[in-house]
């Protein structure tokens, strides 16, 4: 993993309204939303030579472009953003969300594997040496376990109009 890490190159463009990732000159967005990647991800996040690589990367992206970043270590390691947001939600709403985009894209799932899944990652993530994830000093708490994705963005965009002023 190590190797791969120093020799790979990710990119991101933007095509018709839609953000595509290229791993080594390849489309993956296909990819890189399957919970085979999401565990993998979880498991190789802590190696020192990853993190070093996609810190790398995500800090080149967001100079060279004005970005929004997700990641579980963006607001206390990676970037220093003028807004900072803590998302979260509940596991069985997260299960719940990934069980249905996973059946509109026709793929089987188990709601209670999601659900071990998604807290085995959390705990995972929470407790690695590298970049643990947790909520930085300076982000704002956003739990959208009872909100839609318009109330979500909603009042993320309340927050950036406010850090803006």
């Amino acid at each position: 993993i190590s190797a791969a890490a120093a020799e790979v190159e990710v990119t991101i463009t933007y095509e018709n309204n839609e953000q595509i990732v290229w791993l080594n000159g390849r489309n993956v967005n296909g990819l890189i939303r399957t919970e085979e990647v999401g565990k993998m991800a979880s498991a190789s996040s802590g190696n020192k030579e990853v993190r070093k690589k996609l810190v790398e990367l995500q800090q080149a992206l967001a100079k060279k472009e004005n970005v929004v970043m997700d990641g579980r270590d963006i607001g206390t390691c990676v970037l220093d953003a003028n807004v900072k947001v803590y998302l979260t939600a509940d596991s069985r709403v997260r299960a719940v969300r990934r069980y249905e985009e996973l059946k509109a894209k026709g793929q089987e799932c188990d709601l209670d594997v999601i659900e071990k899944d998604i807290i085995d990652r959390d705990y995972q993530d929470m407790h690695r040496e590298l970049s643990p994830l947790m909520q930085a000093e300076d982000a704002v708490l956003v739990d959208s376990s009872k909100l839609t994705i318009e109330q979500v963005a909603d009042a993320i965009i309340d927050l950036c109009d406010k850090g803006a002023e």
